[in-house]
């Protein structure tokens, strides 16, 4: 027998090479090394946010956005279809900066409310702009109601709703003085009506446990 069919007999791989089996010094296998680059951290740390943004288990708690985790908030709502971003992340990221309404997440939301890419994004950026609850929101919320796209222009009206809930139906009236759009005051009263709805159906639910 040819010492090169020796060579594949011995390897065991069901069929027969033309050259003898390669020499590794101290064998075929290595020990796994433990990569101490701070830039691998960070992927660790990228992957789990995406992996946080992206839940949807019913049967399971989903998992917390950690400190650790706002940084990269940004970076995941500045992503578009260039980056090959999936939609739902980025939308998830957008909504999650409300959480935490620093100056910088501010200054992003505002920006992605009026320069935003489509109006899915400048939509998902109103409606976060509302759920941070700060008061210098509102205009640039009643601002977005003139927008060209319905779903935008639904996404401002929505936004303020929910800003109104956290503050009171004065940030809304403080609209209604200085507007002068008709259409605007219009929407603006529509939402006044729907947050007056909501309190007298809190205070039934309220007179009838009495």
């Amino acid at each position: 027998m040819a010492k090169t069919e020796r060579a594949g007999r011995k390897r065991g791989d069901g069929f027969l090479l033309n050259e003898p089996a390669n020499r590794i010094a101290g064998g075929t296998s290595r020990p796994s090394l433990i990569l101490k680059d701070p830039r691998f951290a960070a992927i660790r740390r990228r992957q789990r946010l995406n992996a946080v943004l992206t839940f949807h288990d019913p049967d399971k708690a989903a998992p917390e956005i950690r400190a650790t985790d706002i940084p990269l908030l940004g970076l995941a709502a500045r992503e578009g279809v260039s980056t090959n971003q999936v939609p739902a992340l980025r939308r998830n990221a957008i909504l999650a900066l409300s959480r935490w309404p620093s100056v910088e997440n501010l200054a992003l939301l505002s920006e992605l409310a009026q320069l935003g890419e489509d109006f899915y994004t400048r939509g998902h950026a109103l409606i976060a702009l509302g759920l941070t609850g700060v008061s210098l929101s509102a205009p640039l919320l009643a601002s977005a109601m003139r927008a060209r796209d319905a779903y935008e222009r639904d996404a401002a009206a929505a936004g303020l709703l929910l800003l109104a809930r956290k503050l009171g139906p004065g940030v809304v009236r403080a609209l209604q003085h200085t507007e002068k759009d008709k259409k605007i005051g219009a929407a603006l009263e529509k939402i006044l009506q729907r947050l007056e709805k909501a309190r007298a159906k809190r205070q039934r639910q309220i007179s009838s446990r009495r």
